[in-house]
């Protein structure tokens, strides 16, 4: 899972969530070092930041014979980054820009990666690049750590019934300390 995020200011942020067998290996929440001046350009950084941690993976697995020969899946959320992605001309901007994007177009010509599209309700990413609600928040984490969607629902009521608890009890001791 890739994501990358305009952060305020200057700098932008890339987000990754790499799985094996519905593990989670690892994670990525990095600064990016150069200011991306659209979410495009974000997103691309963010893609190749993120291929780096696939080929570790692809040749761990290949070292001790696992690896299929098939593309590793890598779920994104934007559109602009499918686009280029799948070899369209949408980055003209900058030559810095152009080079990361031959390094994601190599890496799906060898068969590295497999780019899918995913909706933003399914991008575990999410969580290190943006400010979440949270029920999306504790969702992603969830799947992050590999829990079921039956005990995440039964946590997030437990969670919720313990949160109107507590907000009632802050009433009261407000109201009780309260001076005409």
């Amino acid at each position: 899972f890739s994501d990358a995020g305009l952060g305020s200011g200057t700098q932008s942020y890339t987000g990754g969530v790499a799985k094996l067998a519905g593990g989670t290996w690892n994670t990525n929440c990095l600064r990016q070092h150069l200011a991306a001046p659209e979410s495009t350009a974000a997103e691309i950084v963010g893609g190749g930041t993120n291929l780096n941690t696939v080929i570790f993976g692809n040749m761990f697995l290949q070292e001790h014979r696992i690896r299929q020969g098939k593309p590793t899946p890598f779920y994104v959320d934007s559109q602009s980054l499918m686009f280029v992605a799948k070899g369209e001309k949408s980055a003209k901007r900058s030559v810095w820009l152009i080079r990361r994007v031959k390094v994601l177009l190599e890496a799906v010509e060898h068969n590295e990666i497999r780019p899918i599209h995913v909706s933003e309700k399914d991008m575990m990413a999410d969580i290190f690049t943006k400010y979440l609600k949270h029920n999306v928040w504790f969702r992603h984490v969830m799947n992050l750590h590999n829990v079921p969607e039956s005990r995440s629902a039964a946590a997030l009521a437990f969670l919720e019934k313990e949160q109107k608890t507590l907000t009632v009890m802050l009433k009261q001791a407000a109201s009780a300390h309260d001076v005409p």
